[in-house]
């Protein structure tokens, strides 16, 4: 795993941008997914094109809302320890998954709340886990395979994670 310091933390404002950005864009993404599974749902059940476009109409917003709401977390709580930890590394994204699942859940009670952060934790970090091995294949993709793979190591750092790509 590559870690890059950021020794210069971001204006607030830049921050408080990208969690916004964040919150919008997973709006974006459950308002969308949301229509098309729902529509899809009340398409099958039967439903006439009335009543498929309604049920798009009431129920992709809470659906956007649903994963708007779980994104803008994730995003303050990924920002807050990166500012914290002063690292950008795949431990961050875990911890984010992991705060975000028991946060939103807390209202049901500490023992579903923790079982909720366990499910967060370990999503994120199949998401972290794929997006690193991609990152594997791709640099020895571009290095011609396992003959070159001992120069791998040096030049991952640089592909995966450069210093200057940093989101909060």
């Amino acid at each position: 795993m590559s870690k890059t310091s950021t020794s210069a933390s971001k204006p607030w404002g830049t921050n408080v941008a990208v969690i916004v950005n964040d919150f919008g864009g997973a709006f974006c993404m459950g308002a969308i997914g949301g229509g098309i599974w729902h529509g899809a749902r009340a398409f099958r059940s039967g439903n006439t094109t009335l009543s498929v476009l309604q049920t798009i109409k009431s129920r992709a917003p809470v659906s956007g809302g649903s994963f708007g709401i779980w994104g803008g977390l994730y995003s303050a709580f990924e920002c807050g320890l990166k500012g914290v930890r002063n690292t950008e590394d795949p431990l961050n994204a875990v911890l984010s998954g992991f705060l975000t699942g028991g946060t939103l859940a807390l209202r049901r009670g500490v023992r579903i709340a923790s079982g909720s952060a366990v499910g967060g934790a370990a999503l994120l970090a199949t998401i972290e886990g794929v997006g690193v091995g991609l990152d594997r294949i791709a640099v020895l993709g571009v290095l011609g395979g396992g003959a070159s793979a001992g120069a791998a190591g040096g030049l991952l750092k640089e592909v995966a994670a450069p210093e200057n790509f940093t989101f909060c």
